[in-house]
């Protein structure tokens, strides 16, 4: 059931990343082979007063069917080569720190040795960044 709330949302999420103003960027993940879009990642670029430009990846998404198939490892890869590409010092993100909702999420990010010791942020930076966005 779609609620009054859904609604509200994905009118906010169409104005605010694919309008006049846009305050977060997006890149779709398809299976080339069906023309199909399977996933996405949510991206927005910001500033730290200790290392200069950011990007914050803030959410990749892939269709459960896909889930365990690399391509969430190719998406993440790609943003780190958007990062790089957009003269970005680091890419951080972020994720819920509960093993019943991200077990897989965090054991990936912390094979990039840059997670914060919570287990709930990493920073991809120097050449640990550039060795992610190699493909």
């Amino acid at each position: 059931i779609v609620t009054e709330y859904d609604l509200s949302y994905l009118k906010e999420f169409k104005r605010d990343g694919f309008g006049e103003n846009k305050y977060f960027e997006a890149v779709i993940a398809e299976d080339k082979n069906k023309n199909e879009a399977i996933g996405f990642a949510t991206y927005y670029f910001g500033y730290s007063g200790y290392c200069g430009r950011i990007l914050y990846l803030d959410d990749i998404y892939i269709k459960p069917a896909y889930r365990l198939k690399r391509y969430g490892t190719a998406v993440f890869k790609y943003m780190a080569k958007v990062t790089i590409d957009e003269n970005a010092r680091r890419m951080e993100c972020s994720v819920i720190d509960d093993p019943s909702l991200n077990t897989k999420t965090i054991e990936f990010y912390k094979k990039f040795n840059s997670i914060d010791g919570h287990g709930k942020h990493l920073y991809l930076h120097g050449e640990v960044l550039k060795k992610c966005a190699e493909f």
